[in-house]
């Protein structure tokens, strides 16, 4: 399996120096994740001009490591290039990350891909996105203690109606007879919240592994593309702004089964089009690729 990271420093310097270190923690992690083979990283404005030291340090080398110079693009349109890069090769599933996340190592961490790639018929036949548990939003400690025995040899994996997109697997829709699931190209911001009608109304289904997190490098990151937008104005109007953006995007997708709750919490549950199953339960398999820092 590859991953593939779309990654853009900024232009401010505490959020690009913390994003350079975090992105090489990030690397030398996915080196030595058991079953990620490639590593492609669409590379935004890696520029000594923005920078301040040659263009060429920003770059890990290793064989298994390939960057795609490209300009700087809003999220959903950089990680569609990469999924249409995804869709050209033979594999089947694919991780996708921003530049500072990797899965947490605990629990079913260091197993999930190589167990991904062992039970990709049943992924293939229900699947089309799955997520791992965002600790900092979702409890997970009381599920793995009441289910030690069970997680003990397989991977608990649930229907979810939820999309956060630093972190995903995403199944290889040509490969399947189906056109790709792309992100929206119009929004600078709130792409993965809109990602999940998107899915839902195409027919597809977005899964949620209970025993595999996300780590996070450090979650309350300034963002790049809304870099110097700190004060009590500006923040209200960007939070005026993302809540036009949800109100927008829902009526988009009224006619496909979304609703508004008594609360007004925009609801996807009536979108699905296919409940069955509710869960899957993959067996673990151990690493079969040997992949490590310094085993090429």
């Amino acid at each position: 399996m590859n991953a593939y990271i779309i990654s853009y420093f900024g232009r401010e310097l505490k959020t690009r120096l913390a994003r350079q270190a975090y992105h090489y923690q990030q690397l030398v992690n996915l080196l030595q994740q058991p079953g990620i083979e490639e590593i492609h990283i669409l590379s935004m404005e890696y520029d000594h001009r923005y920078v301040g030291c040659q263009s060429n340090s920003l770059r890990l080398p290793h064989p298994r490591i390939i960057y795609h110079d490209h300009p700087l693009v809003p999220p959903g349109q950089a990680r569609n290039q990469l999924i249409k890069m995804f869709n050209e090769t033979d594999q089947d599933w694919a991780l996708f990350l921003d530049n500072d996340t990797v899965i947490d190592y605990r629990i079913h961490g260091m197993d999930i891909i190589t167990t991904i790639e062992k039970n990709k018929e049943i992924l293939n036949a229900h699947c089309d996105v799955i997520m791992p548990l965002v600790p900092r939003h979702q409890a997970w400690g009381r599920y793995v203690d009441d289910n030690k025995e069970r997680i003990s040899t397989h991977i608990p994996l649930f229907r979810a109606n939820y999309m956060k997109s630093s972190l995903f697997w995403l199944k290889n829709q040509i490969r399947s007879g189906r056109e790709p699931i792309l992100f929206s190209e119009e929004l600078k911001e709130l792409e993965d919240w809109e990602y999940v009608p998107r899915v839902l109304s195409q027919g597809g289904s977005i899964w949620a592994f209970k025993t595999v997190l996300i780590y996070e490098f450090n979650p309350n990151i300034y963002s790049t593309l809304f870099a110097g937008e700190n004060t009590s104005s500006q923040l209200a109007n960007r939070a005026k702004n993302r809540q036009d953006i949800q109100e927008e995007q829902y009526k988009k997708y009224i006619s496909s089964g979304a609703y508004k709750s008594s609360k007004g919490k925009y609801v996807w549950k009536n979108m699905v089009k296919n409940t069955s199953p509710r869960e899957l339960w993959l067996p673990i398999d151990q690493d079969v690729f040997g992949n490590g820092l310094f085993e090429i």
